[in-house]
């Protein structure tokens, strides 16, 4: 009797131990799926982001075209990614070359990125109520103000409801519109005299000179580029005063 009790109080450590045992080896399995999902994820956004590492040709480009996947490395990052990249490399830009014009071109871009974001999101989340109920997407679109009646008992009128919110977004779409438009002008006109490749092209081979050596913006980064342009303005302003001084 001793024998068997003792035979099954061993059986049961032994079950209770091979028990824990999968739930640690689980835990840790999910630990390191979870942690190989961010570090793939991080992986495929590969974004410039700082002045650093970023070529100026790229810079320039994104710049005066406005197109914002230029600043994609590698991978897929989300709109969203993408729009917070240029803003963080952009603001470094103006806080180095202190330039109060291009903050205006920043915080338009900043708002341009939300709009764009709010309004990719709302359409995610009408497409999504079409096909099948989920209460994140209910949750996403009352956030921003849009109440409805989300019972699918009666399809048609939760079409109708859809289709009203899909109306109603469209505010969205003007107000982007109109930012974007203002950027543009901002770009074009406004900035006219230094937001060119021309501009950019002229200021490259006064810097070649003054360096010694051509400058490429295909070989420069934009931290290098602000910085041989500082030290260059420095030269010019002491070389003005300089001639104002012996007049």
């Amino acid at each position: 009797m001793t024998t068997s009790k003792s035979s099954q109080e061993h059986g049961q450590k032994t079950k209770i131990k091979s028990s824990l045992s999968i739930k640690i080896t689980t835990a840790l399995m999910g630990l390191c799926h979870s942690i190989a999902k961010r570090l793939k994820r991080k992986k495929q956004s590969n974004l410039y982001r700082h002045c650093f590492d970023t070529p100026l040709s790229v810079f320039i480009e994104v710049l005066i075209t406005g197109d914002l996947n230029l600043l994609i490395k590698s991978g897929k990052p989300s709109s969203l990614e993408i729009s917070n990249a240029w803003e963080n490399l952009f603001s470094e830009y103006c806080e180095l070359v202190r330039a109060p014009r291009y903050v205006q071109v920043l915080n338009l871009s900043k708002e341009i990125g939300a709009l764009t974001s709010k309004l990719l999101t709302i359409r995610a989340c009408l497409s999504i109520l079409a096909y099948r109920h989920s209460a994140k997407a209910v949750y996403i679109l009352e956030s921003f103000g849009y109440k409805a009646n989300w019972s699918r008992e009666d399809m048609n009128q939760l079409a109708k409801e859809l289709e009203s919110i899909s109306t109603r977004s469209k505010s969205i779409e003007i107000a982007l519109a109109q930012k974007k438009a203002e950027y543009d002008k901002l770009i074009n006109e406004g900035s006219k005299n230094e937001l060119t490749r021309e501009k950019f092209a002229s200021v490259l081979l006064d810097l070649s000179k003054f360096m010694g050596f051509q400058v490429k913006a295909e070989q420069v980064t934009v931290l290098e580029y602000t910085a041989m342009l500082k030290k260059y303005e420095q030269w010019v302003d002491a070389m003005t005063k300089e001639q104002q001084r012996k007049r």
